[in-house]
């Protein structure tokens, strides 16, 4: 370890000690996303030759989910995003930061509905604030559909819609665009969005969208 960076170590550790910071006391309830996790998923967009391939993983003991996602098919070049889903104690509820490959950043909320779940999210333009929603569906041990709404007016315009199915023998997460490194140890199990600039669309959410309509 460099000096300095041993100095920023240790006054950062210092600075905790006198100054504790409370612990989080909401633990995130991810029973609804957990059939996720440990698993690749992926589906085939409506033109029938883009593919996007989510893969969830657990973070920090349970605290965070992260799905990695890459777009291939489109584009020369892939189009990747990350997304964690965990606690937001501002708004004291479950949410979900994304970023992508092109730069672009999300913010969200996770909602629990009865036979699904819910992605809202809001992001400025120059023309003003685009409203989106993703929802994913369960369909069984080995599939969910995913659905892209923009807001338009007091209802919802599709954008686009997807069902996405486990990848056998990928338990893991995406590495480098293009592969999919295996992950040793237990096995967890488990879901996502991507963006839209001009009418992207994929949750949660972004250049997806712009390029497919969809998150």
């Amino acid at each position: 370890m460099r000096p300095f960076n041993g100095l920023t170590a240790l006054a950062a550790y210092t600075a905790l000690a006198i100054f504790p910071i409370s612990r989080q006391s909401t633990t995130p309830d991810f029973r609804p996303l957990e059939f996720l996790v440990g698993h690749c998923w992926v589906g085939t967009f409506p033109d029938g030759k883009a593919t996007d391939q989510h893969c969830f993983e657990w973070v920090f003991d349970r605290k965070f989910i992260r799905d990695r996602h890459v777009v291939r098919g489109g584009d020369p070049a892939p189009y990747a995003g990350e997304t964690l889903y965990g606690w937001d104690p501002e708004k004291k509820r479950l949410g979900f930061w994304y970023w992508s490959s092109e730069g672009e950043i999300l913010t969200g909320a996770v909602e629990y509905h009865p036979d699904s779940i819910v992605f809202p999210t809001k992001y400025i333009t120059e023309k003003g604030t685009v409203e989106l929603r993703a929802i994913w569906t369960r369909l069984g041990q080995d599939s969910y559909r995913a659905e892209e709404s923009q807001r338009v007016g007091a209802g919802w315009k599709p954008l686009w819609a997807m069902e996405l199915k486990r990848e056998d023998g990928k338990v893991g997460k995406v590495g480098k665009v293009g592969k999919v490194n295996e992950i040793s140890g237990r096995a967890v199990r488990v879901l996502t969005p991507s963006f839209l600039s001009s009418c992207q669309s994929y949750f949660p959410v972004l250049p997806a969208v712009r390029k497919h309509g969809t998150l």
